[in-house]
């Protein structure tokens, strides 16, 4: 426009919608490269907000994934350096100082493939897996011996083992009839 300038650009289906201010146009080119770079930094912003919403920065992965983290690094480092109430514990369970000491360091390797899949996807992937059957585990020994105040991280960690699996972008889940 001789006498305006755009000041917004805005996308309407297929056409482009331009509002103009009736105000002198020192420099258009000028004026035009603005307009553009805030329409494109407006699309960015929306595609950003639109892939957080649709799984790629998943907020409740990321809580379901920090918690099993730190349950199984505790729990796993507990087992391993032998904390003592640990060991009264399985020992409790009916297992004795090699079961369990055997049972930390594959809860201790999940852990640690679970901090590598920050960098290395499969790698979490495959700790997810792995950690599974020391879950249910965990689960149903708590359960069988009544152990309520211990239930809720364990009962936490089978629910983030198939939150994980299913939020996960690369896996995809079949069902055939």
């Amino acid at each position: 426009m001789a006498n305006g300038y755009c000041f917004f650009v805005q996308e309407a289906g297929p056409t482009v919608l331009q509002y103009c201010l009736l105000q002198p146009d020192p420099a258009p080119a000028d004026h035009y490269e603005q307009n553009l770079r805030y329409y494109l930094n407006q699309k960015n912003m929306q595609s950003k907000l639109s892939a957080f919403l649709n799984g790629e920065v998943n907020i409740i992965r990321g809580i379901f994934y920090a918690g099993f983290t730190f349950i199984f690094g505790y729990a796993a480092l507990y087992k391993v350096f032998e904390w003592p109430p640990m060991m009264t514990g399985m020992e409790s369970f009916g297992f004795n100082r090699t079961w369990t000491l055997i049972i930390g360091y594959a809860e201790l390797l999940g852990f640690i493939g679970l901090l590598a899949g920050l960098r290395y996807p499969l790698v979490l992937r495959w700790s997810i897996v792995w950690l599974i059957p020391f879950s249910i585990g965990a689960f149903t020994a708590h359960i069988a011996r009544s152990e309520y105040h211990h239930f809720y991280n364990a009962l936490f960690c089978c629910i983030a083992c198939v939150v994980l699996i299913v939020t996960d972008q690369r896996i995809k889940i079949i069902y055939k009839k």
